[in-house]
C-alpha cells in the first residue's frame, strides 16, 4: 500500500476516492476545522489527524510514518480582485497556506503529490502579492512579476492623518477592533441593502450588538486625540444613541463605522504581511498603493519544478463520472528521480462515462426525507436493483444516511411549485421576489430546480442556494447532494445541517480523485518494477 497524507482535508473527498483503489493508505490528515474534522475521522478511522498545516512538523511526520508516496491536498486560495473596493480584507490570510502546501512537498519530498483548487487558480486573478520576505526568492526562481495598483477608499476627512501614518509608520492598532466585537456590527453592516435580511439580523443577533456597543464605549475612552479618533467617537455615540430608536440613523452611523474599520484593516494587512510596497500617492480620497504580484500556479510550477515533472489543467467531474458539470484545477506532480517509464500527465476523461441526475438520485424519491437532525437516522432503501453503474457504486451499503432537509418557509416552498425543471429564481413572477431588495442582482444557481436528464451545475451549499428537487415540491437533502458529489452511501457526514451541506459542497468528488489516484499509481507502479520490487 502507498503511503499518502491529505493536507486540507476537508470531508476527505479526496482520500475516499485514493481509498477506492485499494492501493493507497491515507496514514495522516490536515483539516483545521474541528467540526469537519468529525466527519473525516468517523470516516477513516485508521487515519491520524492533525489541526494546523503551519505547525506540522514534517521530520516527525517521516519519522512516524516512514517514507510517504502521495501528498495530496486542495489549499484555500481566494487571490485578490482590485475590483471590488468593498470588500473587507485586502488580503486573504488563506493565500498563505498555498506556501504550506509548498513546504509540505519540500520537506517531505514524496514520490508524488496532488493539488486541487478552483479552476481560477490559473488565472490573473489569483495572484499573490510579493511581500519583502520572499521578493528575492520570487526574483531568483525567475518567476514574472507584475505591477499592481490597488485602490483604497480613504475618507476625505483622514487622508492627511493616513499620509502621515504611512510616511512615518505609525501604529494604527488603536483603531482596530476585536474580531468579537466587531463582527456582530460588520454581519449587520453587509445585511444593509437588504431589508428582510436587515431585520432578521437585529432581531436575532440584539444581545451581542448592544454587548458590541457598551464594549465600543469602553475602547473609545482610550483612543488619541487624533481626527480619526475624534470622527470614530462621535459614529459610536451615534451607534448607541439610535440602535434601537432610529433604524436610518444608525444605518449611516453603522456605514460609517464599517467603512473605518475596513480602512484600517487593509492598512493594518500591508503591514502584518510584509507586503513589498514600491510606492503610493492620493488620487484625491483614494489611496492608490504599488505592489509587485505574480501568479499563483507560476510560483506552484517554478518551485517544484527542478524536483519534480509536473502537469496541471482543468478538469470537469462529469468526465470522469460524477453526474455534476464541476471545473477544478488540478496539478500533479511525479519526482524525478523515479526515473519514469510514461509522460507525466492528468487522467484522460472518460467521455462515454456520462451521467444525470436521475442516474444519481432516482431512487431517493420515494424515500421521505427528514427535517429535523433528531429524526435523522437510517433509512431503508425503497429499490434493490439499480439501472446504472453509478447507482450501484453508490449504494453500498443497507441503508441511507444523511437524506435530511431545511425547514422550507411557505415562501420557499411556493417558489418551489412554481418553477419547472431548469428554471431558478429569475423565472419567478415578480411578486415571488419581492423578499429580495435587489433581485436583478440573484445569481441564476438560487432557488434552481435540477434537471432530471442532465448532469447538475456545480454543487456548492446546496441549502443557501435553495436548490430544487427535479420532481417534487422540496428542498435537495444532504445525501442527494452527496450523490451528486459521488459519495457513497455508506459515507455519513456530521454536524448541523448547514454544515454538512457545507462539507458536501465543499468536497472533491470521490470519483475524480479515484482516476487521479489510478494514474498516479501507475507511475508508483513502474517504479517498483523498474527498482525490482514486487
Amino acid at each position: 500500500m502507498y503511503k499518502v497524507i491529505d493536507l486540507f482535508a476537508g470531508a476527505g473527498g479526496m482520500s475516499c476516492g485514493f481509498l477506492q483503489t485499494k492501493k493507497f493508505e491515507i496514514v495522516a490528515a490536515t483539516e483545521f476545522n474541528e467540526k469537519i474534522q468529525i466527519t473525516y475521522m468517523k470516516n477513516h478511522p485508521k487515519t491520524d489527524m492533525y489541526k494546523d498545516v503551519r505547525t506540522n512538523d514534517y521530520a516527525d511526520f517521516i519519522k512516524k510514518y516512514g517514507e510517504i508516496d502521495v501528498v495530496i491536498g486542495g489549499p484555500p486560495c481566494q487571490g485578490f480582485s482590485n475590483a471590488n473596493r468593498q470588500k473587507n480584507h485586502l488580503i486573504s490570510s488563506n493565500n498563505e497556506l498555498v506556501k504550506e502546501f509548498v513546504r509540505a512537498i519540500n520537506e517531505l519530498k514524496p514520490k508524488s503529490f496532488v493539488m486541487e483548487n478552483v479552476k481560477m487558480l490559473a488565472s490573473d486573478k489569483h495572484r499573490f502579492f510579493c511581500t519583502n520576505a520572499d521578493i528575492t526568492t520570487i526574483k531568483e526562481l525567475g518567476i514574472w512579476t507584475e505591477e499592481i495598483v490597488f485602490s483604497i477608499d480613504v475618507p476625505i476627512i483622514f487622508v492627511d492623518e493616513i499620509k502621515e501614518i504611512l510616511i512615518h509608520k505609525k501604529s494604527i492598532n488603536q483603531y482596530l477592533l476585536t474580531k468579537k466585537i466587531y463582527d456582530p456590527l460588520r454581519i449587520l453592516a453587509n445585511a444593509i441593502h437588504d431589508n428582510d435580511l436587515y431585520e432578521d439580523r437585529s432581531f436575532k443577533k440584539k444581545r451581542e450588538i448592544n454587548l458590541a456597543l457598551s464594549q465600543l464605549e469602553s475602547w473609545i475612552i482610550e483612543l488619541s486625540d487624533t481626527i480619526i479618533s475624534k470622527v470614530i467617537v462621535e459614529t459610536v455615540d451615534l451607534l448607541v444613541r439610535y440602535f434601537e430608536n432610529d433604524k436610518n440613523e444608525f444605518q449611516n452611523a453603522l456605514m460609517r463605522f464599517d467603512e473605518i474599520q475596513k480602512l484600517m484593516t487593509k492598512l493594518n494587512e500591508i503591514r502584518i504581511y510584509n507586503i513589498f510596497v514600491k510606492g503610493y500617492h492620493f488620487e484625491k480620497s483614494v489611496l492608490k498603493i504599488k505592489v509587485e504580484s505574480y501568479k499563483v500556479v507560476e510560483f506552484l510550477a517554478e518551485s517544484l519544478k527542478h524536483e519534480y515533472d509536473v502537469d496541471y489543467n482543468i478538469l470537469n467531474a462529469k468526465d470522469y463520472g460524477a453526474p455534476q458539470s464541476r471545473e477544478r484545477f488540478i496539478m500533479v506532480g511525479i519526482r524525478k528521480s523515479l526515473g519514469k517509464q510514461r509522460k507525466v500527465e492528468l487522467p484522460k476523461g472518460k467521455v462515454e462515462e456520462k451521467f444525470s441526475v436521475y442516474d444519481a438520485i432516482y431512487d431517493l424519491e420515494s424515500i421521505v426525507p427528514s427535517i429535523h437532525l433528531a429524526d435523522d437516522g437510517k433509512k431503508e432503501r425503497v429499490i434493490s436493483k439499480y439501472k446504472n453503474s453509478l447507482l450501484e457504486k453508490l449504494c453500498d451499503s443497507e441503508f441511507v444516511n444523511n437524506h435530511i432537509i431545511t425547514d422550507s418557509t411557505e415562501i420557499a416552498k411556493n417558489r418551489f411549485k412554481a418553477l419547472k425543471q431548469g428554471q431558478n429564481f429569475h423565472n419567478l413572477e415578480d411578486d415571488q421576489k419581492n423578499t429580495y431588495s435587489e433581485p436583478h442582482r440573484t445569481q441564476n444557481s438560487i432557488y434552481m430546480r435540477l434537471e432530471y436528464n442532465k448532469p447538475s451545475g456545480t454543487v456548492t451549499n446546496v441549502r443557501k442556494s435553495m436548490w430544487i428537487h427535479p420532481v417534487l415540491d422540496r428542498a435537495l437533502s444532504v445525501r442527494e447532494a452527496a450523490r451528486l458529489q459521488t459519495f457513497p452511501d455508506s459515507y455519513t457526514f456530521f454536524g448541523t445541517k448547514d454544515s454538512m451541506y457545507q462539507q458536501v459542497g465543499n468536497a472533491v468528488p470521490p470519483v475524480l480523485g479515484k482516476c487521479i489516484a489510478v494514474e498516479i499509481s501507475k507511475f508508483l507502479n513502474d517504479n517498483r518494477i523498474h527498482r525490482g520490487e514486487s
